[in-house]
């Protein structure tokens, strides 16, 4: 399924912390000529301020290089086991990121303010 870039959040539990320039313009280059090769798995959706949005589970040098190419939508993988819009509040993830800072239901984090 294809979702709007800005519907993806970053997942705050990634152990990279920092992502090399020239790497991320050599996948972006990669990614111009030939395409996403492997949809980015996703969590979700969760639902807040009335939006949808979605945190990657992995992918995220490829998420960034479709953002800096510029894509309004990307190739994504819901994961099997996602949990329901409504029952988002009580998900383990959702707690840690909403902690986090990094999204939730009432985080003030939405798609899109990356």
């Amino acid at each position: 399924m294809k979702l709007l870039v800005s519907e993806i959040l970053p997942n705050p539990e990634q152990p990279r912390k920092t992502f090399d320039q020239a790497e991320l313009d050599e996948l972006a280059n990669s990614m111009r000529q030939n395409g996403l090769l492997n949809a980015v798995p996703v969590e979700g959706p969760y639902r807040e301020g009335g939006r949808d949005f979605y945190f990657l589970v992995d992918g995220e040098r490829r998420w960034r290089a479709a953002q800096q190419l510029g894509w309004e939508r990307i190739e994504a993988a819901v994961e099997a086991g996602s949990i329901p819009v409504e029952d988002d509040c009580r998900h383990p993830q959702v707690n840690i990121r909403k902690q986090s800072g990094m999204g939730g239901p009432s985080s003030g984090h939405r798609g899109g303010e990356i």
